[in-house]
């Protein structure tokens, strides 16, 4: 027997990659990664009850995992990695959460990047290899 419980709900506005400029579906570049809820603020990172694609990701040494990239931290997240590349509402904001980090090549869109994405003078020159922000 099927279980069709509903897992999410709430109200979901989509996604928008409007700071990937060009037509980057058919490119290499995106790993699968967990992240480590307990890095994300919902109410800074996920202000609709959903975290955007566009937000810069770092990875904790430590465990692996990814959260949001700061650069005053000193847990590896202060290394930005790539940018969280789908939008999802987390189904539990203190564990795990799959998701796809985009990791280049590309062009981004500077003010199209969503509010506290982590975009910085550090992150910009962490990524610098990778992407171009215009």
């Amino acid at each position: 027997m099927s279980n069709i419980a509903i897992r999410k709900t709430g109200v979901f506005y989509g996604d928008s990659r409007t700071f990937a400029l060009g037509d980057i579906s058919g490119q290499p570049g995106r790993l699968s990664i967990t992240l480590d809820m307990t890095k994300f603020v919902a109410a800074t990172h996920a202000p609709k009850g959903y975290l955007p694609s566009g937000l810069i990701l770092g990875k904790v040494t430590a465990s692996g995992l990814f959260g949001i990239h700061d650069s005053t931290a000193n847990d590896g997240r202060e290394v930005a990695a790539g940018f969280l590349w789908d939008a999802f509402a987390p189904t539990d904001w203190a564990g795990k959460e799959a998701a796809p980090l985009w990791v280049g090549p590309g062009l981004v869109k500077e003010n199209k990047l969503p509010p506290a994405s982590g975009v910085g003078t550090k992150a910009k020159t962490d990524l610098g290899a990778w992407f171009k922000f215009v």
